[in-house]
């Protein structure tokens, strides 16, 4: 779940980031930059789809389960003791950066408003 929300994620800046370039330099990307774009959505989601069809297949989908068995945890005896539902260090990664994907997606929703001048768009945020 949290590797398509960073698909979304970057779908929206980069939509946001190109149409505010239309609305301020009047320069529309080139469609090979948009085809670009959908096949590296499309790639990342269908790793995404694959790790979770890895993760069913392992037998292992319960809730607290160790992803791809334990890939990316931190080194055993690191706390004295880690609770049950810590999270590992690829899921802190993908978690920090979809904070960060977010912020500059709002931030660009409100550049947008003001291109736009429609501050409206300030909503989505």
């Amino acid at each position: 779940a949290e590797s398509l929300l960073a698909i979304t994620n970057c779908v929206v800046v980069f939509g946001f980031r190109d149409a505010i370039d239309v609305e301020e330099k009047g320069v529309r990307a080139p469609a090979a930059d948009e085809a670009s774009l959908r096949a590296a959505a499309t790639a990342l989601g269908s790793l995404s789809a694959l790790s979770a069809v890895a993760v069913f297949a392992s037998g292992g989908a319960s809730v607290h389960t160790p992803w791809l068995g334990g890939i990316g945890n931190a080194p055993a005896g690191l706390w004295p003791a880690e609770p049950s539902n810590a999270l590992s260090m690829p899921t802190w990664v993908i978690h920090t950066s979809s904070l960060v994907e977010w912020l500059v997606a709002m931030g660009l929703a409100w550049r947008y408003a003001d291109a736009v001048a429609q501050p409206r768009w300030r909503g989505v945020t």
